[in-house]
């Protein structure tokens, strides 16, 4: 594989050899695109799970450039090309020869600008047959009839098969039209559908040629008449019944078909529908916490003033406050003291004149009537009295002019003080009210923290989910298989009310036939009566002898699938019951697991799988004459996704034994690299174990592992570049 899908760079080879060939590799690791480029080689086609997708598959001329790996595409230079392709070797063993083929498909993309490409709709394909030693081309119009020759397109389907998907899509076995396809493969049993057309159509015409015979009759013509009247219309009463039997036993096979295809998964949809219900639980529960968070972070911020969190711890600053501010005030009342006993005046006036009374307007009034207000004494201009009282306001006026400039910041002051003694009980509780606020936060970021943990899980679950099962929308496959259920139902009992309106009428139509044998008796040939009665006993005989052959391969089928299937189950020592192909309302048979005669409901996904592919293997290896088993590889991507390990490994030893060459693409017997951070290795206990296994069934075993470099991220497609590593075991 060159350049092709996340296959980066030349010569990224794999060589399968006879026995059994193990890919290993991680999910996202190029698994898939393993299977494509065989898919690719023969189809032109990759595989598409995506939802949508009825077919399954996409196109070249859907895919275009997106075949080629991402980084080459990065790498192109403009005017450059970029080009995907995938070569194939392969021998075609003969009895007299071996031929060697070689298939190349290749996609070429031309870079016109940085966001411009030119891109082919079509793929190259090309077929090379060896000569000796070189390989030839040969010309196109034989590339059909090789690819036919290397794998017929009825044979693919048995041979090739992706996931659990692919295996549901095989094993469609619910209606007789449905279960012919594989019986086809087994026998030669389409012969006898020919010998009832062929004995029907002969009947028919004898038939024809009596009832004109009876018409022609000289007796009884009226009672004839009435007679042959009404066995048309009964004729055509059971041709209308039998149209609506077949479309009803369409819609069961339909219904059936869905219930089939559905019914592996639907544990598994179930359970990823009640994971996703759980996820969304926990993604609002999840969110509520989140806008309480967000809501308490709000209320903090807003606590900081409205509850002076702002101001927590700081109890002993306000004390210290409080006696600085002691002390403040001591120091200026100790200078008033000094500075008034500077002054005798003021000394005699501190005790009646306490500080500042009289105001110094009082004083000037006292001055202007030459008189002391205070004692009642007159006080003249010019007298000791006078001065002094002069002298008052004079020293009154330097004292505010001082007091001023020593106290403008006594009222802040005071003012802290105050507000500090009413905040102090507030600012006691702060640690409190803190504490509690932080433990509730502590308490709804721990659930928050449990939550998105439990979110985390079921996002693991839901993807291991996803990897085994391939299930896009669980709801609608729970739905779905509900209401096939409930179809089964309906049109079962329809099918049942049909076919007893047709027995009815078809008892009519003997009776007729009888009653116009008895008017019509001695009036025609006994020869023509004869020969209708013949003719009718060989359709009824072919149709039971073809119903016996049917069931004998049947029945060959089922021993085969029940010996796969044993060989697979048995030694994990778990239930596992009998295949059995039951009979069918519209007269198909489906596969069902049988326990001490009765349908068994407690089905895993495990069991239901190993029985499918029992199946296939059945298919193949029951037909011995056309030998598939050695003719064909088994090419299978992720069929045992939800075996142990226990299972997984008689399985592969199963496939071994039933094909000549088995390529076995899987996740399993991969484990944790400790060594490197999130990549894998390979079991090496488990896969020794396996070849010691197919050492005793004379089966050789290779194994590769597909591997990401370190510090590559299957995520990210500009760095994508696969590693192909030889295992050696």
């Amino acid at each position: 594989m060159n350049n092709f899908l996340c296959y980066y760079g030349e010569r990224n080879i794999f060589e399968f050899k006879d026995g059994l060939n193990l890919v290993l590799g991680a999910n996202g690791y190029g698994k898939s695109k393993l299977y494509d480029a065989f898919l690719w080689i023969f189809k032109d086609r990759i595989s598409d799970n995506s939802a949508g997708n009825r077919t399954g598959f996409k196109e070249t001329k859907e895919i275009r450039k997106d075949l080629i790996s991402y980084k080459a595409l990065l790498e192109c230079e403009i005017g450059g090309h970029a080009k995907a392709e995938v070569i194939l070797e392969v021998e075609d063993i003969l009895p007299s020869q071996i031929k060697s083929y070689r298939l190349v498909r290749s996609y070429i993309a031309n870079r016109k600008s940085d966001s411009q490409w030119i891109e082919q709709e079509k793929s190259k394909f090309e077929i090379c047959e060896k000569d000796v030693l070189h390989f030839k081309p040969v010309s196109e119009t034989e590339h059909k009839y090789i690819l036919d020759k290397l794998l017929p397109s009825d044979v693919q389907d048995y041979v090739w098969f992706q996931g659990e998907r692919g295996i549901n899509n095989l094993i469609d076995t619910s209606s007789d039209s449905a279960l012919k396809n594989v019986i086809k493969r087994l026998s030669d049993i389409d012969k006898w559908d020919r010998y009832i057309s062929v004995s029907q159509k002969a009947f028919e015409t004898a038939n024809s040629a009596l009832q004109k015979a009876i018409r022609l009759s000289d007796k009884n013509q009226t009672e004839i008449k009435d007679r042959q009247k009404r066995d048309s219309e009964v004729i055509r009463i059971v041709e209308s019944l039998t149209i609506e039997i077949d479309e009803t036993q369409k819609n069961i096979h339909g219904a059936q078909t869905k219930h089939d295809s559905l019914s592996s998964i639907f544990e598994n949809a179930k359970s990823l529908d009640k994971l996703r219900a759980e996820k969304s639980r926990l993604e609002k529960e999840i969110e509520s916490l989140e806008v309480e968070i967000d809501d308490f972070y709000k209320g903090f911020s807003k606590n900081l003033f409205t509850q002076y969190w702002l101001l927590g711890g700081m109890s002993p600053l306000t004390k210290e406050f409080a006696n600085i501010y002691k002390q403040y005030s001591d120091k200026v009342a100790e200078r008033k003291a000094e500075a008034n006993l500077k002054n005798n005046l003021e000394k005699r006036l501190q005790t009646r004149l306490p500080e500042g009374v009289p105001e110094p307007v009082h004083i000037q009034t006292m001055l202007d009537k030459q008189r002391c207000l205070v004692c009642d004494r007159p006080a003249a201009k010019g007298t000791p009295e006078y001065d002094a009282i002069l002298q008052l306001l004079e020293q009154r006026e330097f004292t505010n002019e001082r007091e001023v400039k020593r106290n403008s910041f006594d009222s802040i002051y005071r003012r802290i003080y105050h507000t500090a003694l009413s905040l102090n009980n507030s600012i006691d509780s702060i640690p409190e009210g803190q504490k509690s606020a932080m433990l509730k936060l502590q308490k709804l970021n721990s659930q928050a923290s449990l939550l998105r943990e439990q979110l985390k899980d079921k996002d693991r679950e839901i993807q291991d989910q996803l990897s085994v099962s391939d299930i896009d929308n669980p709801k609608f496959i729970v739905d779905s298989f509900n209401s096939s259920v409930n179809d089964i139902k309906i049109y079962s009992g329809k099918l049942g009310e049909l076919k007893e309106k047709r027995a009815v009428a078809q008892r009519e139509h003997d009776t007729i036939l009888k009653e116009l044998d008895r008017l019509s008796e001695g009036q025609i040939p006994k020869t023509l009566k004869t020969k209708r009665d013949l003719l009718s006993d060989f359709v009824s005989l072919t149709r039971r002898v073809k119903d016996k052959k049917y069931e004998e391969l049947v029945k060959m089928l089922e021993q085969q699938a029940n010996l796969h299937y044993e060989h697979i189950n048995d030694p994990t020592g778990a239930f596992y019951g009998k295949i059995k192909f039951k009979g069918t309302l519209e007269g198909g048979y489906r596969p069902i697991i049988e326990d001490n005669g009765e349908e068994s409901t407690l089905l895993n996904t495990s069991l239901i799988s190993s029985m499918k592919l029992s199946i296939i293997m059945a298919i193949v290896s029951a037909n011995k004459q056309r030998n598939y088993a050695n003719s064909y590889p088994l090419i299978a991507d992720a069929p045992t996704s939800d075996f142990d390990d226990v299972k997984m490994k008689y399985f592969l030893k199963e496939a071994s034994h039933t094909f000549s060459q088995a390529i076995i693409i899987t996740k399993e017997m991969l484990i944790d690299d400790q060594t490197r951070s999130k990549r894998y290795k390979p079991s090496m206990s488990r896969l020794k174990e396996l070849k010691d296994d197919l050492r005793d069934i004379e089966k050789e075993l290779t194994v590769y592992q597909i591997d990401l470099p370190d510090g590559v991220s299957s995520e990210n497609k500009s760095q994508i570049e696969v590693e192909i590593k030889t295992v050696e075991v």
